[in-house]
């Protein structure tokens, strides 16, 4: 009997995540979903010209970030804006170790609960690499920017090489997994 009850204990606590869905009012978004260092996250100045959001620091070295501004960026745009926020988000001294792929688009919100409603519609993303002067790879990333009413928002990761492709699958997942509010 003491079994049961501690399964089922173990069961409903796992079940959901603590603060999520987790909102950022001032851009408009709900990301129902965000890898377990930014749960909770680590919020910074959040104010409604811009914030930034951050992961706890996490084991393997990985780190997430969710940035916004106000600002309205035009379609045609966005792939630059995008290329230009990173260049601006990682430190100086490692600018020119950036290769970054070319910048695609994708749906987001294909797995949120408010898909059919709330969609944050198609976003730009790109993976990048760190590249030391002797060619190994040092950090690998992904970035996807979203855009709507008046706010571009830049989620964004970086982690060591080894850590990489979880960290790309999660970015891809907190943009699945997110809707307008």
């Amino acid at each position: 009997m003491t079994l049961l009850i501690l399964a089922g204990a173990l069961a409903s606590a796992g079940g959901s995540d603590p603060g999520l869905p987790y909102t950022l009012n001032h851009p408009g978004f709900v990301f129902e979903w965000l890898p377990s260092t930014m749960v909770p996250p680590v919020e910074g100045v959040l104010s409604e010209q811009s914030g930034m959001v951050v992961s706890n620091p996490s084991a393997d070295g990985s780190e997430y970030r969710l940035h916004y501004w106000q600002e309205s960026i035009p379609v045609q745009g966005r792939g630059q804006w995008l290329e230009q926020r990173i260049r601006t988000e990682l430190p100086p001294d490692e600018l020119d170790l950036l290769f970054s792929s070319e910048v695609s688009w994708l749906e987001g919100s294909m797995e949120s609960e408010e898909r059919a409603n709330a969609s944050v519609g198609i976003v730009v993303a790109m993976n990048f690499n760190l590249i030391t002067r002797d060619g190994s790879i040092r950090g690998r990333g992904r970035a996807c920017g979203v855009f709507g009413d008046g706010y571009s928002l830049l989620v964004f990761g970086i982690a060591p090489h080894e850590a990489g492709g979880t960290l790309c699958s999660s970015i891809d997942a907190i943009v699945a997994r997110m809707h307008r509010l």
